[in-house]
């Protein structure tokens, strides 16, 4: 049996799920856990149960760690009584997860927060071989000027986090986009120093490239959308609807360095963002440890989820 952990709006989970016998899997959204799941265990035995049917750490095959939420609960009694159930709750449920063996998860925990700092990325990337443009992390204007010039004014500043902002009003979310640092944004010397900002070399490129890895299995697609006649610089703007998708094979060496940087991170999956320039060389640019995908198979350009489905049902 394959457990998916996630949460209740989560439209990935449920495009694989939708491809599942009920009976093949076990989904628990974290966000309904409360009321959904009973926790038990002993020095012997652990278990949890959802409605009558009870669960055993050695029962699942693979366990598919997608997008949980932190539990909560209602605040009845006040909130320091309701943090502290979830807390326990979340004690819990941890307890029961740390049972199923490392080697089953996709991917465990520990390996996303190890692969999901993008400072660290660019650098292990340069060490397995990778292309990476010039990268700055800066608050201080002066360090961010001498960047701009060592490259000739090419340059894109990008959020070192996810950079989805979530705001209280309803449909006023906002998704902060790769843009380019223009020569009058330098002297905005206050903006700069109120907190790090990732600045990087912006290459000219002809395409975007995104990779999925499943256990080796390694699919590549070239997206390409233009703005005013031109690449545009964020692929992800306009929702993509003008993207156009074709299936790609990786030149060896660099299928072999996305092998390499997955095997050092310990991760069975990943979403890797390259792109290529007009000479066809390849730049890395991020790994995801737990990416978006399902689009990709909703085009026809890639067959993840079977890949992944697979890759669950083996212990």
């Amino acid at each position: 049996m394959i457990l998916i952990l996630t949460s209740r709006d989560d439209a990935t989970a449920d495009f694989v799920a939708a491809k599942l016998k009920r009976s093949e899997y076990l989904r628990i959204d974290t966000d309904d856990l409360p009321s959904a799941v009973a926790i038990a265990s002993t020095e012997r035995r652990s278990s949890i149960r959802v409605g009558k049917t009870e669960f055993r750490p050695e029962q699942f095959s693979g366990v598919w760690y997608r997008r949980p939420k932190a539990i909560a609960f209602p605040a009845r009694r006040g909130n320091a009584e309701s943090r502290h159930a979830a807390a326990e709750y979340t004690a819990a449920l941890e307890g029961f997860l740390s049972l199923i063996p490392e080697q089953r998860w996709i991917n465990h925990p520990s390996r996303n927060i190890l692969s999901g700092h993008k400072l660290e990325q660019v650098r292990r990337a340069r060490e397995t071989g990778f292309n990476v443009p010039k990268t700055l992390v800066t608050q201080d204007a002066a360090a961010l000027r001498k960047f701009w010039k060592v490259c000739r004014g090419k340059v894109v500043l990008k959020p070192l986090s996810g950079g989805y902002l979530e705001r209280d009003e309803p449909g006023r979310d906002t998704l902060i986009y790769t843009n380019r640092l223009r020569e009058q944004d330098l002297a905005r010397t206050a903006e700069i120093a109120r907190c790090p900002t990732l600045f990087q070399e912006r290459i000219a490129k002809e395409a975007d490239i995104r990779i999925t890895v499943v256990d080796g299995d390694l699919q590549a697609v070239e997206l390409t959308a233009t703005d005013s006649g031109e690449p545009r610089l964020d692929i992800r703007r306009n929702n993509m609807i003008d993207v156009v998708y074709h299936r790609t094979v990786l030149p060896r060496p660099i299928a072999s360095s996305i092998h390499r940087i997955l095997r050092s991170y310990g991760l069975r999956f990943a979403a890797i963002d390259m792109l290529r320039d007009f000479r066809g060389k390849y730049y890395f640019l991020e790994i995801n440890p737990n990416g978006q995908w399902a689009w990709l198979d909703m085009t026809g350009a890639t067959n993840t989820r079977d890949t992944l489905i697979r890759a669950l049902k083996t212990r």
